[in-house]
């Protein structure tokens, strides 16, 4: 550009005749000669919050930024423009998802009543309750299940990218819309998860005439059957050497059809080598 020119050229000759040999107008060059000092400027101040942002690891909002920068300058900084530069370089903090608050929820655990009693005589009497992780592709998504220990049919299920209180609200919000009054007197067994605890929980099974129960703390073998499933699905599923997903919605969708499968073909020995389905039809 011509004006670089003039600035090299300035110290030997006047502005005025560098300006007219160029046909630029000197109102235009010392507009870029000011737009060049602040470029030069903003250059210092984008590295100094980038070595912020770096210490920090990136957790910084831009009022902090500004604090810390104003802090170590004599010359002010607005906190505006500290935050124009940081989103066009992008040096915003890493912002953490805000999550939907359902109050203070938490209660005491129920007691086992289930107490290991893996086996009813009909269906839609005991269920079994859990949320297990995935891990695929580097990210993470969870299960959250409910059994029915007469046939270990998945009788409902929900999948979610956080382990929320929501989630498993969907879930049995689902069971209770699947089942509706023949779940009055019927057993709803979990861990004690912060989830079964919550009393937007409680309070949800017992207005279905559900019966709540609950796992002892440490003792994952009071919920065995849901564990054992969670153990079978990873095995064939996410575990099974044979399998390749392009990414994350690849593996839901998969995981959809294995659960529909489980349920309707997938056979088993202590159900005379029938599906869940196939043997809740012929009992």
């Amino acid at each position: 550009m011509i004006y670089y020119g003039i600035n090299e050229l300035k110290a030997l000759h006047k502005i005025r005749i560098l300006c007219k040999a160029g046909n630029v107008s000197r109102s235009g060059y010392y507009k870029w000669l000011l737009r060049k000092d602040q470029e030069s400027k903003d250059t210092v101040l984008i590295e100094k919050i980038m070595a912020l942002q770096k210490k920090v690891k990136y957790t910084y909002g831009y009022r902090k930024i500004t604090s810390k920068v104003n802090k170590d300058s004599s010359r002010k900084t607005n906190g505006k423009k500290i935050l124009r530069i940081m989103r066009e370089n992008k040096l915003l903090s890493v912002i953490r998802r805000k999550r939907k608050w359902y109050g203070s929820t938490t209660g005491e655990p129920k007691g086992n009543i289930l107490n290991r009693n893996f086996h009813t005589d009909s269906p839609d009497k005991i269920f079994v309750a859990d949320v297990t992780e995935i891990k695929i592709k580097q990210k993470k998504i969870y299960l959250s299940a409910i059994m029915d220990i007469y046939n270990n049919e998945l009788v409902t299920y929900r999948i979610g990218s956080q382990n929320t209180l929501g989630l498993v609200l969907r879930t049995v919000d689902k069971l209770i819309s699947v089942k509706g009054s023949m779940l009055e007197g019927s057993l709803f067994h979990s861990d004690q998860g912060f989830q079964y605890t919550s009393n937007y929980t409680k309070d949800k099974l017992a207005d279905s005439g559900i019966i709540q129960s609950m796992s002892r703390s440490g003792n994952p073998l009071d919920n065995a059957c849901i564990e054992n499933f969670f153990g079978i699905l990873k095995t064939e599923i996410l575990y099974n050497i044979t399998l390749r997903y392009n990414s994350v919605d690849h593996f839901q969708r998969e995981l959809v059809k294995w659960i529909e499968f489980y349920n309707n073909e997938r056979i088993q020995a202590k159900l005379n080598y029938l599906s869940p389905i196939e043997y809740k039809k012929a009992t």
